[in-house]
């Protein structure tokens, strides 16, 4: 994966684009509340297969590793978890939607590719393809939502 969202993981790109249904709105809790939708599948799915120290563990240096491009990510600090749940509303107020959708698509690319680094690109893929079907079933209000922005 690069970090403008590129990947050799074919369900990554569904994933990138849910982050990027928000990218134009006006509302920065849009953006964080797709973040915070998509970070949260993941960490329920994920959590079953790495376990929740595993997952909270890889959540944790993809964040260090995102950083220093997006320095408002420093607020940015999951439960013991790994959930994000409750904890981007700050983000919201600090940065503009376009911003933290290219943030957050950073940080699931360094993710993925800090993934597909221990387990390899055909678990992470199927791995990422339940998260992504755990996702479309409840994204009817976001894709609604993703249109009228376009």
């Amino acid at each position: 994966m690069t970090e403008s969202g590129e990947s050799e993981l074919p369900v990554a790109q569904n994933l990138i684009r849910l982050l990027h249904i928000d990218e134009t709105s006006e509302n920065s809790s849009d953006a964080s509340q797709t973040a915070e939708r998509v970070f949260e599948a993941m960490r329920v799915r994920l959590s079953t297969v790495l376990g929740a120290g595993g997952y909270s563990t890889l959540l944790a240096r993809s964040l260090a590793l995102t950083r220093p491009k997006f320095p408002w990510l420093v607020d940015v600090v999951s439960d013991k978890h790994g959930s994000l749940v409750g904890r981007l509303g700050v983000v919201s107020q600090t940065a503009p939607p376009s911003e933290i959708v290219r943030g957050f698509t950073a940080l699931f690319t360094r993710f993925g590719a800090l993934m597909t680094t221990f387990v390899g690109a055909d678990l992470t893929n199927r791995l990422l393809e339940s998260v992504w079907q755990d996702l479309e079933e409840n994204t009817t209000d976001l894709v609604t939502r993703g249109e009228k922005n376009l």
